[in-house]
């Protein structure tokens, strides 16, 4: 501009310069908004996918159908989350960048061509020409100056009203989507937080010494002892006839039903225990030396009591029985199509059928009447003072549950019922 036309603006205290700094600024705005928008939609087409393989990845059959369901239902909040971060990326171009930029080019567009003619009417006036002619024609042309000084005035005071007005209706509009994006982000993650909270105790455990050991031990059975390989891994206890030979589905006992009891019988063989478990013989094993036998009895049980815990976090009606194989070659228990006809969430229901058992009309440590505390992995039946007592002795001894307050499923009344009071106290003695 000018000089003549600069100081024509300046006498109006109108700072044009500033005007023409935030309109350079403005658009350095809009450009980095272009370049996080197209980041957002980058991102979203990324998170997309990664959303779709961890789907996929849950699908596996190999995965732990216990953990299976948690992923599969991150990997949903993963998909929900692209399209937030889409829709983010639409909002941000709809509601700042398209507003700023028809801002930036049609209401300055009028100020650029109001600037043009100012300097052209500028030029065709100076001091001297008005100095030393003194006509009509330069008359006019100070008229006309002065005209497009007052147009140019006008519309830099409009702009100076409307950016603010402009910035801060599109800055604000995107803020609000902004933090409509973030409050939906955090509900959808604290759900998903809560979900693998559930599981966080059945996976923080370590596979060595929730799921999986290997070794020779000896055998009892009706012709003697015989050297066995067993493998504990996948809630199970396996018996091989050796290394590497095919495996047989009924020489497995589900780790979940069992129990662990160390032999003390000073006239016996030593380093043995037994495992026990209802429908079928105990175990009888031995070890090579004491340190063997304890380790493979406090791996035993901390399986079981992996496996319990895992229980209580299964969905009601999801069992974690029943991967293996029963004498008669099914895979459910004889009784499981008798008991389950039985409403589980009858609570009277499911206390008659778990007195119903043996012995299981008195207390199985203190014969107290009408017990209604159990210990699911010893089978029995328990008074509230007793209960007390199992439970101070860790879940991996005893995991207690009452039969009033809690939730019976098919396959633990199957196993209640079918070990009972007197049966467990025969078995287990005075251990």
């Amino acid at each position: 501009m000018s000089n003549v036309t600069q100081k024509g603006v300046e006498d109006e205290g109108i700072d044009y310069k500033q005007e023409l700094s935030f309109r350079k600024h403005a658009k350095k705005l809009v450009k980095s908004s272009k370049k996080y928008s197209s980041s957002l939609t980058t991102a979203q087409e990324i998170l997309a996918l990664f959303a779709s393989e961890v789907v996929e990845f849950s699908a596996q059959p190999s995965l732990d159908p216990m953990v299976a369901p948690y992923v599969r239902s991150f990997g949903v909040s993963l998909r929900n989350a692209s399209k937030q971060l889409g829709s983010l990326a639409q909002h941000l171009v709809e509601s700042f960048e398209n507003p700023m930029e028809d801002f930036l080019l049609y209401d300055y567009a009028e100020l650029d061509h109001l600037k043009s003619r100012l300097e052209m009417s500028g030029q065709k006036v100076s001091s001297k020409q008005l100095a030393s002619v003194r006509d009509d024609s330069n008359q006019g042309r100070e008229e006309e100056y002065q005209r497009d000084i007052r147009l140019y005035q006008e519309k830099l005071l409009e702009l100076h009203g409307k950016k603010a007005s402009k910035c801060v209706a599109a800055l604000g509009a995107y803020v609000e989507w902004h933090g409509t994006f973030c409050k939906e982000g955090a509900l959808l993650f604290d759900n998903a937080e809560k979900q693998f909270n559930k599981i966080k105790e059945y996976t923080s455990l370590s596979e060595e010494a929730v799921s999986y050991m290997e070794g020779h031990l000896l055998r009892k059975d009706k012709k003697g002892w015989h050297k066995r390989w067993f493998v504990l891994k996948n809630g199970q206890l396996q018996c091989y006839p050796s290394k590497g030979q095919p495996f047989e589905k009924d020489m497995a006992m589900e780790i979940l039903l069992c129990t662990v009891r160390i032999c003390n019988d000073p006239s016996g063989p030593p380093c043995c225990f037994e495992v026990i478990t209802p429908g079928r013989k105990p175990w009888m094993v031995q070890a090579e030396s004491e340190e063997e036998m304890q380790k493979w009895v406090e791996m035993l049980q901390e399986a079981i009591s992996s496996e319990l815990n895992a229980q209580t976090l299964r969905p009601p009606g999801e069992s974690g029985v029943g991967s293996g194989s029963y004498s008669d070659g099914s895979t459910q228990h004889p009784l499981e199509c008798k008991l389950l006809r039985y409403e589980m969430d009858d609570e009277e229901q499911a206390l008659r059928i778990l007195q119903h058992a043996p012995g299981n009309q008195n207390c199985a440590d203190c014969g107290s009447p009408a017990p209604t505390w159990a210990s699911i992995n010893f089978g029995i039946l328990l008074c509230l003072e007793c209960s007390g007592v199992h439970r101070s002795l860790g879940v991996h001894v005893s995991k207690v549950r009452s039969i009033t307050l809690d939730k019976w499923d098919a396959e633990q009344l199957i196993f209640m019922k079918n070990f009972g009071n007197s049966r467990s106290n025969a078995l287990f003695g005075d251990v």
